[in-house]
């Protein structure tokens, strides 16, 4: 039988218990030329407190609100969809859950709130930097990172073909799915086997009480996951990114470290400028959200809720800067495109730059808006009944 449930509600039920087997490798996706930040500092202004006050507390008060569109769960059953022992079975465990309950939250918002999707994607994509459009090639599998390539002609090292476990996208308000702006990559996602990686021995581990990475520590392999994020964050030029597991999900967003910047000059501080202080000087700030409910004590927002809220910060304002402003204070964005920034190449040519050239009305254009977030097909949840998430819900 259906139910219908809140945003909220479909957000902060419980994940599922999950059975996972020591792995045969502890190997982590390594790169010496990954970059990583100077300094991880945790993000306490990401917490629930903050989503209750954001955009003057209409965000959470439309997740209250019972929502039709949110009839069901993912149909898991926990001997086949619940056990993890590789990297295959994380990434199925994620998207047949997490993935399908907040992108049906982030649909339900998204008008309003201009939240981008939490985007899979197998193919390449496309970005728009410093007045050029590069691309992520397909080659390469979804959260494997080949040799960084020599710039032609200058001899030096470029990141080359980062491609993220999955992303973030916003399809563009104007001008529907073929605009260049929807292919802009907004939040690096990737995911790791929960008994491979864990923030807490990361940070235990490898930095001291600074922040600071100990010495020699940041070319161990658990620091690895760390420096592919921040690289993939880098390269697109994304202030927000996570690492999602079966155990947490380490929510970050990226800066210049304020050491030293004020010795440069607003009119200074370019692009290019900006890149070179990321590499060289670079802020992580995190929160590791636990995968289990009953283990949230000072913050209480649920991994899908954090998840969800990152996506709605990424969809308004996805773009790293030298220094951010408090997060209750940001507003929703105006641009309704920013196709006017991409550069001319063959596919921009052949496709209309304005509203009136495509052809379409209104009614039209929302139907484009809706196709790549979609509900899924109905399903129904497959535990016991003390086990399923509509058992009891309880607000934060």
């Amino acid at each position: 039988m259906s139910v219908t449930i809140s945003v909220f509600e479909s957000l902060t039920a419980r994940n599922p218990d999950i059975q996972s087997k020591r792995p045969g490798s502890f190997n982590l996706t390594t790169n010496s030329h990954y970059m990583y930040p100077k300094e991880l500092k945790l993000w306490d202004e990401f917490n629930f407190q903050t989503l209750k006050e954001m955009y003057g507390g209409e965000l959470l008060n439309t997740a209250l609100q019972k929502d039709s569109a949110l009839l069901s769960y993912s149909n898991l059953i926990a001997d086949a969809d619940c056990r993890e022992c590789n990297e295959d079975t994380t990434r199925h465990i994620l998207t047949k859950w997490n993935h399908t309950i907040v992108q049906a939250a982030l649909t339900a918002v998204q008008s309003d709130f201009h939240a981008c999707s939490w985007s899979s994607y197998a193919g390449g994509r496309k970005k728009l930097l410093n007045g050029r459009s590069t691309y992520v090639s397909s080659s390469s599998s979804p959260g494997q990172t080949p040799p960084l390539q020599p710039t032609a002609g200058k001899g030096k090292i470029q990141p080359a073909k980062y491609k993220p476990d999955a992303g973030g996208a916003l399809i563009c308000r104007t001008h529907g799915i073929d605009c260049p702006s929807s292919d802009i990559e907004r939040l690096p996602k990737d995911y790791k086997v929960s008994m491979k990686w864990k923030s807490s021995q990361m940070i235990d581990r490898l930095i001291d009480g600074s922040g600071t990475w100990k010495s020699g520590k940041s070319s161990s392999r658990l620091a690895m996951p760390i420096r592919q994020v921040y690289t993939y964050c880098v390269t697109y030029k994304c202030r927000y990114g996570c690492i999602l597991t079966t155990m947490e999900a380490f929510i970050f967003r990226i800066r210049p470290r304020k050491e030293g910047l004020s010795s440069i000059e607003f009119h200074s501080r370019t692009d290019e400028l900006l890149e070179e202080k990321l590499i060289s000087d670079g802020m992580m700030e995190y929160m590791s959200i636990p995968w289990k409910k009953d283990e949230v004590v000072n913050n209480p927002l649920t991994f899908n809720l954090a998840v969800w809220f990152v996506h709605i910060l990424a969809g308004n304002h996805h773009e790293v800067d030298w220094d951010y402003s408090p997060l209750k204070s940001e507003k929703l964005t105006e641009k309704t495109c920013t196709a006017s920034q991409a550069p001319v190449t063959p596919e921009s040519q052949r496709r209309p730059s304005s509203r009136s050239q495509l052809g379409v009305d209104p009614a039209q254009n929302k139907s484009l808006k809706r196709r790549r977030g979609d509900a899924a097909d109905e399903i129904n949840f497959s535990f016991t009944e003390s086990q399923t998430p509509f058992a009891s819900f309880t607000q934060v």
